[in-house]
């Protein structure tokens, strides 16, 4: 489907709905302090506890490691993406 045919398929849609049109803002907003909330740093230092706890307790590990082995029954892990793909970093 052609790009000007999905807009005014999707503007159609949205006015069957009674969604009002939006459009990208044109302003900058003032910077804000972000609000603390539980989901982003706690997140990171629960991942960074986890980790520590595994590097410092070899049952832990061995314990992931026989669960892991089970859930994949010995299958390989393999990744999705391609082996020739590159990260997008700018040299």
């Amino acid at each position: 489907m052609r790009d000007l045919d999905r807009d005014s398929v999707e503007k159609n849609y949205a006015r069957a709905l009674d969604v009002a049109e939006i459009g990208l803002k044109t302003g900058v907003e003032p910077f804000r302090e972000p609000e603390k909330s539980w989901g982003s740093g706690s997140a990171a230092k629960v991942m960074a506890a986890t980790g520590l706890d595994i590097l410092q307790d070899p049952r832990l590990l061995k314990m992931m490691r026989d669960e892991w082995t089970s859930k994949t029954k010995g299958k390989p892990y393999l990744s999705p993406l391609p082996p020739d793909l590159q990260p997008p970093v700018k040299k």
